[in-house]
């Protein structure tokens, strides 16, 4: 069974781990924040037409004309501000549709939008993408430190540490790396951005009215716990506008984050029972398992369906710890053998 000295070690890790993550997400509202000005001077820029009636209406036509000196220039600024470059995993795909904007961009003012706000959150998706691989580096040495340490389950086998996964090469089961859930997930809201922002021009909106929904209310931080403020105060209600988009951005991606890191930790639990000839393990959680997760703590399965239940669902957070024959925590070396 594990021990009392176990079981504090391993609340402490898991509560550092759910740290992490907190500030992740703080810093991926910050990014978020900043892409919220961007793209609302690039908006607003583009939106710049020298047929806005004395009223300062955008016209419903606007969507329909043929992109002008100014809207090109929009695009261009923004298009010379993206490099699709090693950084950005899942490059080609990216670079297919950097390519592909150049050109639909031409077509009216209403893919102009399009593309604009693509550009500007394809800037962003970079920015999210290097943020969470500095995360997920830090996740790894926590990992690696809190069985090798002293004390720790594996302490002082220096094999352990070198077989740690690289969480940003680490795929889901339809073979996709963070990056390229994040590519997906940044798509489809700069579609849902650029279709408020059509949606509103539509409804004959005035400039100055175009600019507070451009601006309005802000970006929420994306939920990590269930103990966080935004959870414990209020539900989070998302509007259909740059503000709300960017806020089910934020929660896609520290979802997708929170996920492959856990699915990470299990791969690394995997292959250190394959190098030390490790047959079980128990699932455990410190921090109240949910629903899905409750039934699976404290029970001995076999290296592979531990490993194969967690992560069971988006965000989880439970831990998969190796365990011997008779059930007790297990701290062989291969040497000894």
């Amino acid at each position: 069974m594990i021990s009392a000295d176990d079981k504090k070690s391993e609340q402490q890790y898991i509560q550092d781990v759910l740290n992490n993550d907190i500030e992740l997400s703080k810093s991926l509202n910050k990014l978020s924040k900043s892409t919220l000005d961007k793209l609302r001077i690039a908006l607003s820029d583009l939106l710049e037409d020298d047929l806005g009636n004395s009223s300062g209406t955008i016209p419903v036509y606007f969507l329909d004309k043929l992109p002008g000196k100014k809207q090109a220039e929009v695009i261009n600024r923004l298009y010379e501000d993206i490099e699709a470059d090693k950084d950005m995993m899942g490059s080609h795909e990216v670079q297919l549709g950097l390519d592909t904007s150049l050109n639909s961009y031409k077509s009216s003012n209403s893919a102009a939008i399009t593309v604009a706000v693509f550009l500007v959150l394809l800037g962003h998706m970079k920015d999210s993408n290097r943020i969470m691989q500095k995360s997920g580096k830090a996740d790894r040495e926590m990992a690696i430190s809190h069985l090798i340490n002293k004390g720790g389950q594996f302490e002082s086998n220096k094999l352990i540490a070198g077989i740690a996964p690289d969480f940003s090469k680490t795929v889901d089961a339809n073979g996709n790396t963070v990056s390229e859930i994040n590519y997906n997930a940044t798509v489809n809201a700069s579609n849902g951005i650029a279709n408020a922002v059509k949606g509103k021009i539509r409804t004959g909106v005035n400039r100055d009215d175009m600019a507070v929904f451009l601006n309005s209310g802000n970006v929420q931080p994306a939920i990590v716990s269930k103990d966080d403020k935004v959870t414990k105060d209020y539900k989070v209600k998302n509007e259909n506008n740059p503000t709300g988009w960017l806020s089910r951005l934020d929660s896609d991606n520290i979802r997708t984050y929170r996920t492959m890191t856990a699915l990470a930790h299990s791969l690394y639990k995997k292959e250190i029972a394959k190098v030390l000839k490790i047959k079980q393990a128990t699932i455990i959680n410190e921090t109240d398992p949910c629903k899905f997760c409750v039934e699976n703590i404290g029970r001995i399965f076999t290296v592979d369906e531990a490993t194969s239940r967690v992560p069971s669902h988006y965000n989880c957070r439970c831990e998969v710890r190796l365990v011997n024959e008779y059930g007790e925590i297990t701290d062989d070396d291969p040497d000894d053998e």
